[in-house]
């Protein structure tokens, strides 16, 4: 109870800093490249939960560790990135030139710490302030595995599989099927042929059942921001819009949920 209620207060004071705030957490979470105990991740859980006073947040209102997980992990892309995972990266292929011929594997790149600090996303110095660097990284590299599963593919240095885009029918399922299959099994048992037949498998139950009650739909959804992001952009190009239109997050917003509901 003391240890909570003192991270939480450290949770709920340094507000003004995500950077010094996640790196506080990721030392907190991991030991270079280790996760340190579950336990851990559900005190971060709870704080972060307490803060917005969302169930899950007492001691004695059951929370998993998955649950856990998937709680630590939107708060820190929230601070990391300003937004999801699948949205901030959907705004930057749709806002340059660069993201209309994106492909899968230049993203491995793209999506990397590195160019996090090249495009001045995060400073490490602040972070490196309160927190070891070497964890931080750890704690990205760890969560942008959860949200981007094709990177554990045993196949995945595939040359068909590297040279697909995200405006590919095929990639959609593909990365939907990867995160269904990991968030269920571990995802590096399985190939890429098993992916896509998975994510065919969520396509399939859109077309015959109604939506509320389809499992794995949100993976369906996260694939589809960035097949749609790359297809707008590639849809601009071809009409000669391209730099003369950019997306602020509420129209690209929209248009990806009119391109969803289009399919």
């Amino acid at each position: 109870m003391k240890k909570e209620a003192i991270l939480d207060s450290k949770l709920k004071a340094v507000t003004i800093s995500g950077e010094l705030l996640t790196g506080v957490v990721a030392d907190f979470l991991f030991n270079e490249i280790k996760m340190k105990p579950a336990d851990r991740v559900q005190l971060i859980a709870r704080a972060i939960l307490s803060a917005s006073n969302q169930y899950g947040s007492g001691l004695n209102e059951t929370l998993s560790v998955p649950h856990s997980i998937v709680v630590v992990k939107n708060w820190f892309f929230e601070n990391v990135l300003g937004s999801t995972f699948h949205l901030y990266f959907a705004e930057r292929i749709a806002a340059t030139e660069r993201g209309s011929e994106l492909t899968l594997g230049e993203f491995k790149d793209y999506c990397s710490i590195e160019e996090l600090i090249a495009t001045n996303k995060i400073d490490p110095t602040k972070i490196i302030k309160e927190g070891s660097w070497d964890n931080f990284e750890a704690m990205y590299t760890y969560f942008v595995s959860l949200e981007f599963p094709l990177f554990k593919l045993p196949d995945f240095g595939r040359d068909d599989i590297k040279a697909m885009k995200f405006s590919d029918y095929d990639f959609a399922l593909l990365h939907a099927g990867a995160l269904g299959i990991d968030s269920v099994k571990d995802i590096s048992h399985f190939n890429s042929d098993e992916a896509f037949q998975f994510g065919a498998a969520i396509l399939q139950q859109i077309r015959e059942l109604d939506n509320a009650d389809i499992p794995f739909l949100s993976c369906l959804n996260n694939a589809a921001i960035l097949f749609f992001a790359q297809k707008i952009l590639l849809n601009l190009k071809r009409a000669g819009l391209q730099g003369k239109k950019r997306y602020n997050r509420s129209q690209l917003k929209f248009s990806l949920k009119s391109g969803m509901n289009q399919r």
